[in-house]
């Protein structure tokens, strides 16, 4: 991960702000959601534990997002998604927001098992969405 940024507060909250629009914007349309990928998982390094807070609620919304959108052939890994989006915030929430955990790429989402249901969605979604796919955030 990147060394911390300096973002202020108002400007982290903004750029946070545009990606929680997009994935609301989103409802549960899979072609939608994956667009708001790159904004969610491109938000600056969080310098403070607000800012860490904020932007872990960004990701767990997108992965929620994309189990509650889920095509059919990445159906089963829905629950993957949602239970990395609940243990995401848990495990925030237990290092107290640092973002020094944050930079340690959080096991919430590194597990085998969440990026290999998250390939799983980007398939799908490329299949049903004509080749649009992202990387994991």
């Amino acid at each position: 991960m990147a060394a911390p940024s300096t973002v202020d507060d108002a400007d982290f909250d903004k750029q946070a702000a545009t990606a929680e629009a997009m994935i609301a914007n989103a409802g549960n349309d899979p072609c939608r959601i994956v667009t708001a990928f790159a904004p969610a998982s491109s938000l600056p390094t969080p310098i403070n534990a607000e800012q860490t807070q904020r932007g872990v609620k960004v990701i767990a919304g997108l992965f929620t997002s994309a189990a509650d959108s889920a095509p059919p052939a990445a159906a089963g890994d829905a629950a993957v998604l949602r239970q990395a989006a609940t243990d995401l915030v848990a495990e925030g929430e237990a290092a107290q927001w640092s973002p020094d955990w944050l930079l340690k790429v959080p096991k919430a989402i590194s597990d085998a098992k969440v990026v290999q249901a998250f390939t799983n969605y980007q398939k799908a979604v490329a299949t049903t969405c004509g080749g649009a796919t992202t990387t994991t955030p």
